[in-house]
């Protein structure tokens, strides 16, 4: 698939989607750089998941419209063909198929800024929705009328032959009736024979080879698939300690998570993209981790926090949020944090699935194999602090 941006009354831009997440913009960082009135600097963020495509409003001033309806900031909508997106009132991206005649257009190229930043980093927070409703389908009908002319004269620039009108000469015609004569002698032969009784005999049945076994055709192998959180996902100790000091439950996804694990002040969710950095209690059972260290002395205090959380708050993940990446970090009582691990929901999904129920009601008797399974299923911080 490929991003046509259509921005007042220019030539469009063609851009492949090639990245996971696309930030577009005023903003130099972003990635499609959009220098236009109405354009906040963070305007809005396309994630690219297989063959599915969203786009999230990231507080924009002017809006991001789908079908004429305003997107709600921070929350993430389907992005399809069927449906062109509004950038306020003067830009307009359309899906376009690999397939889809883009006649001499060439692809654009991403801005080559440093794009690294989230897209939740100064964005800007709506606080009232101004636009009405007869001015956003003016704005939208404005653009599609511009695009339906000038793609018609881009994907027209291509060589397309025309229809040429030949004339037959008279001392031809003798021979198109010869030929039309044997095409019709030819079907009145085939019609004859196949109207002509067949006689079919049926080959002679075989009989199987006695004592020849009988071929058994092994069932596929379906392999579970276990995502890890790729390690270029993973914070250091400096960054998490700026992300800690925006801890809040603002936008919509923070707020979800925050009542999904029932967090209140002074822990709570920090949402930087498909990251979702979660700050919880670890202080959550010291009785625990006295005789947890007594049997397991080499492993240390952060994986342990995370083997008993998982275990003994089994987390329900609702649809919208199996594609993110959680990240949980256990804070002692002076809010250092004492451990760390990150994982995708499907992991964890597959992890219960796998693991005996035995095993999780007694953590502390079965703890070496559930261990054991945690290095294919999570992925932890390197922490100094051990048990």
């Amino acid at each position: 698939m490929r991003l046509e941006v259509l921005v007042d009354k220019q030539e469009p831009l063609i851009f492949p989607l090639d990245k996971e997440q696309i930030l577009i913009g005023s903003s130099e960082n972003c990635d499609i750089l959009l220098k236009t009135e109405g354009i906040s600097r963070k305007h809005a963020v396309i994630y690219c998941h297989t063959d599915e495509f969203f786009i999230i409003d990231q507080g924009s001033t002017n809006g991001t419209f789908i079908n004429e309806e305003r997107l709600e900031p921070g929350k993430r909508f389907e992005f399809t063909s069927f449906f062109p997106v509004r950038l306020g009132e003067s830009v307009l991206l359309t899906l376009l198929s690999d397939d889809e005649d883009i006649g001499n257009l060439k692809l654009s190229k991403f801005n080559n800024q440093d794009s690294s930043q989230e897209a939740d980093d100064d964005r800007t927070r709506v606080t009232k929705i101004s636009l009405r409703s007869d001015r956003s389908k003016e704005a939208t009908l404005k653009l599609e009328t511009h695009r339906k002319k000038v793609t018609s004269k881009y994907r027209t620039k291509s060589d397309v032959k025309k229809p040429v009108k030949k004339t037959i000469k008279k001392e031809d015609k003798k021979f198109f009736i010869m030929i039309l004569s044997a095409i019709v002698l030819f079907l009145g032969a085939l019609y004859y024979q196949l109207n002509q009784e067949v006689v079919v005999t049926a080959p002679p049945p075989t009989l199987a080879t006695v004592g020849e076994p009988e071929k058994v055709v092994p069932p596929p192998v379906i392999e579970n698939k276990n995502p890890q959180v790729e390690a270029e996902f993973i914070k250091s100790p400096e960054e998490l300690k700026q992300i800690q000091m925006d801890l809040k439950c603002i936008s919509e996804v923070e707020k979800e998570v925050c009542s999904l694990f029932q967090l209140a002040e002074p822990f709570g969710v920090v949402q930087r993209g498909l990251d979702l950095h979660i700050f919880l209690d670890g202080n959550i059972a010291p009785e625990f981790f006295d005789e947890f260290k007594q049997k397991h002395p080499d492993t240390d205090i952060g994986r342990a926090l995370v083997v008993y959380y998982v275990l003994k708050n089994p987390i329900k993940y609702p649809d919208n949020l199996v594609d993110h990446r959680f990240h949980l970090h256990f804070l002692d009582a002076e809010k250092n944090i004492i451990g760390s691990a990150a994982y995708y929901p499907k992991s964890i999904i597959l992890f219960l699935k796998v693991t005996d129920l035995a095993l999780m009601r007694d953590v502390l008797n079965g703890g070496d194999q559930i261990l054991e399974f945690t290095r294919d299923y999570l992925h932890f911080y390197p922490t100094k602090k051990s048990l």
